[in-house]
Formats: structure tokens, sequence, C-alpha cells
């Protein structure tokens, strides 16, 4: 069977589904934290804390008053990745081969060579993509009696998709007659979230004279808007072949979609004469509302050592605007089984019939981190060149909402200060969605304004076309 389905997937589902609309959102956006692989429950400061731990809020940094915009660098970070694909993989078995009189034609795959692409996803079938920037966030610290004081605004985009690895044995197996492939793996969702920030720390360090060194505690209080939303809430379709070769499709799924009525989204089952037109901007008209809180608590023990604990985003989003429900419950033949016919065809049985509906509501990326930091030259007594912070971070996610997870991710990382303008910082994390991530990044302080780089999943230098994730992220923040 000829294979050149166009990456069956992106195309089929999430062209359909997720293409251009992918959103989600995954804590602080900032360069430092991204740096240390996320081991920021113990390590985020100042305006880097919000959406990570509010209680590092109210820990002494020298100075009173933070604020992070646009200028002088956008606190931009952005990922993207697969478990299964390579840029290899793709030039190999999607780009074709030249025949003898040099034209380019399709690639033919013999059953061995079939085997092998479906052997990529032994390790996983999972599509990851996050993006996140900061438009503003503000802290003010003006003593420990008063507290501290946090602000934010934060657009945070994210998508997670799971392919059932049957969809790809169907494109290249098809024609096996009485096989059954069920799609139960399927899974997609997607959103792009806008949170609006107020926080709140207070060192509570009285309380517990002879327990820590120090002890403060903070809350975040966050309004949220949803401008989209496509998610996957239940699918056990299964696609039969017949001895005919025909393909029985017993359809059972349903997906839920949400957008803002700016995007001008238009529906496969309206009517040709209903037109919408994108209004989008800065300001747009939310999807969906939501609240959520995030708490959190930092302990130093002694000069060395200091704990963190938080939970974030503890909420949900009511979602009530451009709100469609996809069904499929029927069972019915399908009798065009080309490439082409195939490919729509597993598009509406996935999909099935789509029609407005009421209201629905989903969590926000509930989570609970837990951190562990060790300062190595207050623990030498100055017998250490420089600063040096090596910290540990648990995380787990309590649901597998966008740039979320319920396996739980272990980072270690490091920040070190050999003089006070420059910090080099590293970090690798195990577990979570993404698997494997070796971070890098550098930070400069000018005095008055922060400027940190960070890029995640540094081995994918290293592994050239075969990298299967990237990402980086800059931020900037002044300082008074």
């Amino acid at each position: 069977m000829k294979v050149l389905i166009k990456f069956i997937i992106l195309n089929v589902i999430i062209c359909n589904f997720v293409f251009g609309q992918g959103f989600g959102s995954f804590g602080s956006v900032d360069a430092k934290n991204v740096s240390m692989a996320g081991t920021n429950a113990i390590s985020a400061r100042g305006v880097y804390a919000i959406g990570v731990n509010p209680a590092n809020l109210a820990l002494e940094q020298g100075h009173k008053i933070e604020i992070s915009t646009v200028l002088p660098f956008p606190n931009l970070n952005f990922s993207a990745g697969n478990d299964f694909f390579s840029l290899n993989d793709y030039q190999y078995y999607f780009t074709g081969v030249k025949d003898g009189s040099g034209n380019l034609i399709g690639r033919y795959l013999d059953a061995a060579e079939k085997n092998k692409f479906l052997g990529l996803f032994d390790q996983g079938s999972s599509i990851n993509t996050n993006f996140g920037t900061t438009l503003l966030s503000a802290s003010f610290y003006p003593s420990k009696d008063l507290g501290a004081f946090a602000f934010s605004i934060q657009d945070i985009t994210s998508a997670n998709v799971s392919l059932p690895k049957q969809i790809f044995e169907l494109f290249l197996f098809g024609n096996e007659s009485e096989k059954v492939f069920d799609l139960k793996d399927l899974d997609i969702k997607s959103w792009y979230l806008r949170n609006y920030t107020l926080s709140f720390a207070k060192d509570l360090s009285k309380y517990f004279p002879d327990a820590f060194k120090s002890f403060t505690a903070g809350l975040t209080v966050k309004m949220v808007h949803g401008y989209f939303y496509a998610g996957v809430e239940e699918i056990s379709t299964t696609l039969e072949t017949k001895s005919n070769y025909n393909i029985l499709v017993n359809g059972n799924s349903k997906m839920l979609v949400a957008s803002s009525p700016d995007f001008g989204i238009k529906h496969d089952f309206e009517d040709d004469e209903i037109e919408r037109n994108s209004n989008i901007g800065l300001f747009n008209k939310p999807a969906g509302t939501g609240f959520g809180v995030d708490l959190g608590f930092h302990s130093e023990l002694n000069k060395s050592w200091s704990i963190a604990f938080a939970l974030t985003d503890l909420g949900s989003i009511n979602w009530k605007e451009g709100t469609v429900e996809y069904t499929s419950n029927a069972s019915y033949l399908l009798e065009d089984v080309t490439d082409k016919g195939l490919a729509d065809s597993l598009t509406n049985a996935i999909s099935g019939e789509g029609q407005y509906t009421s209201s629905f509501s989903t969590s926000l990326a509930t989570a609970m981190k837990i951190g562990v930091g060790f300062q190595v030259d207050k623990f030498l007594k100055g017998k250490f060149p420089g600063k040096l912070f090596i910290g540990f971070n648990y995380h787990q996610g309590f649901n597998n909402m966008p740039a979320n997870s319920t396996d739980p991710r272990f980072s270690l990382g490091a920040e070190w200060a050999p003089i006070n303008w420059i910090n080099l910082r590293s970090g690798i994390s195990v577990g979570g969605y993404d698997k494997f991530n070796w971070a890098m990044g550098l930070g400069f302080n000018s005095g008055l304004i922060d400027f940190d780089f960070a890029t995640s999943y540094v081995h994918s230098i290293f592994d050239g076309n075969n990298a299967k994730r990237l990402g980086f992220a800059i931020s900037s923040r002044w300082k008074f």
C-alpha cells in the first residue's frame, strides 16, 4: 500500500480540531525557571514565583519592587515535541524518492519497513506544544510586617495529543481482513488561557521560632479567561476490516469545543449562508471564565538547607460561548478505502456529528510541587567561589489537562553565580509528558535589569536530525 499520508495524524486529526488552535497552561514562563528544568518550587523569586510558589514572594532579595513587561525583552517560553518522530524519520517516510529518470515519486514500503515504522511508537505516541508569555507582572515587598504583593497577566497556550498506534497500523495494513482497530487511546486536549492573578505572601517565622530559621506562606487568586478549548471526553470507537475489504465503523466518541466569538470560527455542520468574521485583538471576548488558587510555603531549615511546598491551579473553567459537541455513536460501513477516502472517513468516524451544546466545565491543570534546596557556598562558609544553589523538585500533576500530566516528574537544577553580574544555570528532569529534559541557561544582572536566556532539551542539539523536541525561553525584569 502506498505510504504517502502527509503525516497521518497531524492532517487527519489535529488539523481538523487543533491546528493553529492548540492551547494550554504550564505555570511560570520565565527563562530562569526553564533553564533549571522546572526546579522552581524552591528557587523561583520575585515575579518569577507567580504561578509557581507564591510563598517565595516574601523572600528577601535586596530590592523591593520588580516589574516584568514586554521591554526590554518580553517573557516568552516555547516548547514542542513528540515521543516518536524525528526529522530523519519524516524525510525517509514522507519526502519521496527519485526514480530512474530523476523524478520524485512516493516511497513504497514492504512488510519489514511497515513494521519498522510502527516500531517508532513503542516508546510512546504523544505530541505536546506549549507557548507562554507575560504581558505584565509586578511584585512589591515593602517589609516583613506588611508582606509581599504581586499582580500578573499571563497568556498560556498548550496542547497534549496522544495517538493510538492502531491508527497507523490501519493505514499500513488496512487491507488485512477480519481485523479490529481500537482507537480508545486517542486523546486530544488543547486550550488558550489568560490568567489575571493577585498574590500575597507573608513571613510567619515568628510563629515557628524553634522549628525554622524562616517560614513564609503565600496565596494567589486568579481569574481565568479561556479563549479556546478542544478536548476528547470519551472514545471507544473501533474500525473492523471485513472480508470484502470494506470497513465497519462502530462509533462511540464525544468531543467538546469552545471558542471566543472574536475568533469567527465556523463549524462544518453550520449552514453555508452563515458568515462569521474574526475580530482578534489583545483583549478578546472569552469563551469561558473561571477561578483558581495557588497556595505555597517556603522554609529555611538553616543557612544552607530549605524546603518548599506548593499547590497550583486549584480551580476550573466554565465554558459557555461557542460550545460545540461532536459525537459519534452509530455503526456504518465504509466502502471507499483509498488513501484519501480512508483519511476522510477516519476523521468522520472519530468526530461524528457536531451541534451546539450547553455550557460545560473543565479543571485547571492542577499540580503539586515539593522542593528541596541546598546553598553550597553557605555550607562551605566562604570556601566556594561565588554562590552555588542546588535544588531538587518533585512535580505531581493531578490531571491530564494541557501541559499537565499525572506522570510524576523529578528534576535537579543548579545556579552558579561566579561573580555578581552573571548566573550560569542547568538542570535535568525525568518523567512527566516529556520524559527527559536537559536544560541550560544564562542570566545577566545589570543591577537595574535582569536578562535571562534558556534552552530546553539541550540533548536534542547532539541528536541533530534525530531530535524530537525543542524549546527556548527569554525573559527580563526591572528591579528597584
